[in-house]
């Protein structure tokens, strides 16, 4: 399936929308889908790396943001939404999913685009839109408000942290319960490479001060003002993290930024002490501290070393900071991608109905579907029509329609024949790399064995079918015997 993600990055916007976008890029790729990732070339814009495997668009500057506009969000986009679209629209097409990130568009904008359904991530809840999905992965979150500004009542929505948009990496060092703080030893401090409002120096030299003998991780671009007054024996530097989730899970505590960071930390059980450095960043700090996830500080931007130094002191409340551990650990478990993913393209189904008959003709001669057949003549429509009106009469005979959002995927068939009962598999050549084979294989072996209460089902295939052996390997089904022109395979109730 074809999905397009549109999103920007540069020195007014920030890499969030890019980096939590290309988060669930690669989420949609491990599925097979095709992502066309499209972003403007703003100054101090994120460049995408070709080996990601993206197909990344660029679409060219208009020139500088003004100063003005820098803190207009309607401005961000550096040029009308309505030309924006005219130009994303000029180089895709046959668009399944559109992804839309960007503070710059609303319903106008995603009326025009051309796809087949729409995807919003926002955070602002301040303007209206015309989509499909929504999401919002911040605390502060309104259902009640989001349901108000959209102009579409089936839009389903992704509200709060569960599904926030974090690389597979935090899910796998996510530890089992929560972190418990017996001695502050390692404090991560990171906010952004940039560090807008210096807080890297400020935590220094309210570390120098306290005198207290901890190690602080500093992550800060190595060409930042402060870089040199930031040395000191129990500081280590790093001028980028290519492990970010496992540096964190070493960590007692963290200094930190309220941006996608903050669902990050929380997903690791990290207690962390937050300032804003943006405007769109105050509710987050606020939403934290109000449900014990961290102690927020304020705005970077009035922060002091005093205000530090009180943070210094706190660090030894040990049961402060595992109320915070255990809080943040309830927030959020580093699955948002897989969530919205299975309820976005996952699977339902229904049993074959006479209206069903053209469908299922087109499926049985497909060209794939023929060649893997025992009998690969092409099907002849008056043939198929016959067929059909009996085989759904019979009373031992179970066909299952597969569909999501999008399309209908497939059909699994079961039926007996000599005293045993065979399964048989096709899925729409759209959907034939999207991985759902095995899913629709377990459940309509489960529905067959529990309407039935036969013992085993069996499944013949061509030795050259290997793309089929392997998915009923996946859904458990192991070899029974191997012939001249088939392999036979066998899947037994208990398992």
């Amino acid at each position: 399936m074809k999905v397009l993600i549109r999103a920007d990055s540069g020195n007014h916007i920030g890499l969030g929308h890019v980096m939590r976008c290309l988060t669930l890029a690669h989420g949609l790729m491990k599925r097979n889908h095709e992502v066309y990732f499209i972003t403007r070339k703003h100054e101090g814009y994120y460049k995408i790396s070709e080996e990601t495997g993206i197909n990344v668009l660029y679409l060219e500057s208009k020139g500088p943001l003004e100063l003005q506009h820098k803190n207009n969000y309607c401005k961000w986009a550096g040029i009308s939404s309505k030309q924006d679209v005219l130009e994303v629209n000029s180089i895709t097409s046959d668009i399944d999913l559109a992804i839309i990130d960007h503070y710059s568009f609303d319903y106008e904008y995603e009326q025009q685009i051309n796809a087949r359904k729409i995807f919003v991530i926002d955070d602002l809840m301040n303007r209206r839109h015309y989509c499909d999905y929504l999401l919002d992965q911040n605390l502060s979150a309104n259902l009640d408000r989001y349901q108000e500004l959209s102009l579409k009542s089936s839009t389903q929505f992704f509200m709060g942290p569960k599904y926030a948009l974090l690389r597979e990496e935090f899910s796998e060092h996510r530890p089992v319960r929560p972190k418990q703080v017996t001695e502050v030893n390692n404090i991560l401090v990171s906010f952004g490479a940039g560090d807008v409002t210096s807080e890297c120096r400020k935590i220094v030299d309210a570390y120098v001060s306290s005198k207290q003998q901890l190690n602080l991780h500093i992550v800060l671009n190595s060409n930042h003002r402060d870089f040199e007054c930031i040395k000191n024996d129990n500081i280590k530097w790093y001028d980028h993290i290519t492990n970010m989730s496992e540096m964190m899970s070493k960590m007692d505590v963290c200094f930190g930024a309220c941006g996608s960071t903050s669902w990050e930390r929380a997903s690791l059980s990290l207690p962390s002490f937050v300032v804003t450095v943006a405007d769109n960043q105050k509710q987050v700090g606020k939403s934290l501290e109000s449900s014990g996830a961290a102690k927020y500080l304020g705005s970077g931007f009035k922060t002091t070393q005093e205000s530090w130094g009180s943070v210094f002191s706190l660090l030894s409340n040990n049961n402060f900071l595992n109320d915070q551990s255990q809080n943040a650990f309830n927030l959020c478990d580093g699955k948002g991608v897989t969530r919205i993913i299975d309820d976005i393209f996952g699977l339902s189904y229904r049993h074959a109905q006479l209206s069903d008959m053209s469908l299922l003709f087109k499926w049985a001669n497909d060209k794939v579907v023929r060649s893997n057949s025992f009998n690969s003549k092409p099907i002849v429509y008056d043939g198929h029509c016959q067929w059909f009106n009996n085989k759904i009469k019979e009373k031992d005979t179970q066909m299952l329609i597969f569909y999501n959002s999008f399309a209908n995927i497939g059909q699994v068939r079961i039926e007996k024949s000599d005293e045993k009962h065979y399964i048989g598999i096709s899925i729409d050549e759209k959907w034939r790399n999207a991985k759902f084979g095995k899913d629709m294989l377990l459940s309509s072996t489960q529905e067959y064995f529990d309407k039935f209460k036969v013992p085993k089902i069996y499944a013949e295939i061509k030795h050259s079918n290997t793309a089929s052996i392997r998915t009923f390997e996946k859904a458990g089904f192991v070899k029974y015997s191997s012939q001249q022109d088939k392999l036979v395979f066998v899947l037994m109730k208990d398992n």
